[in-house]
C-alpha cells in the first residue's frame, strides 16, 4: 500500500462561441511494497491525463438531428507514457501489472 497518493485536476472553460473546455488531471501514487516483507518494492510514478471537449447545443445542430445537446470529448491518457507498475502480488513476486501506455480516445455523448 502506498503512503501517499496524490490526485488533482484543473479545467478551464475557454470564452468561446460553442462551449470549449480544457483541462489536466495528474496522480501521484508513493513507493509501496507488494509484500509485508517489503522485499519487492515498486516504485512511484505520476501520471497526467489531458482531455477538451466541445458542448453543441440544440440550436447549433440541425433540424434533423433530434438530440437537445452532444458532447464530443478527445483524450489523451498517460500524456508523457510513463512507464509504470500498478500492482504487484506477493505469491508472484518475479510478476507485476504494468500501468497502460498513452492512449487517445475520442467519445461523443447525447442528451435527448
Amino acid at each position: 500500500m502506498p503512503r501517499l497518493v496524490v490526485n488533482a485536476g484543473t479545467s478551464y472553460r475557454l470564452p468561446t462561441w460553442l462551449p470549449v473546455e480544457v483541462g489536466a488531471t495528474v496522480r501521484y501514487v508513493s513507493d509501496r511494497f507488494t509484500s509485508d516483507t517489503n522485499d519487492v518494492k515498486m516504485l512511484a510514478y505520476t501520471v497526467v491525463d489531458a482531455y477538451t471537449f466541445v458542448d453543441i447545443e440544440r440550436a447549433q445542430l440541425p433540424n434533423w438531428w433530434n438530440v437537445d445537446k452532444t458532447r464530443v470529448t478527445f483524450r489523451v491518457r498517460n500524456l508523457t507514457d510513463t512507464k509504470y507498475a500498478v500492482w504487484g502480488d506477493p505469491f508472484y513476486p518475479d510478476q507485476i501489472l504494468l500501468g497502460a501506455p498513452r492512449s487517445f480516445e475520442v467519445s461523443a455523448a447525447f442528451k435527448f
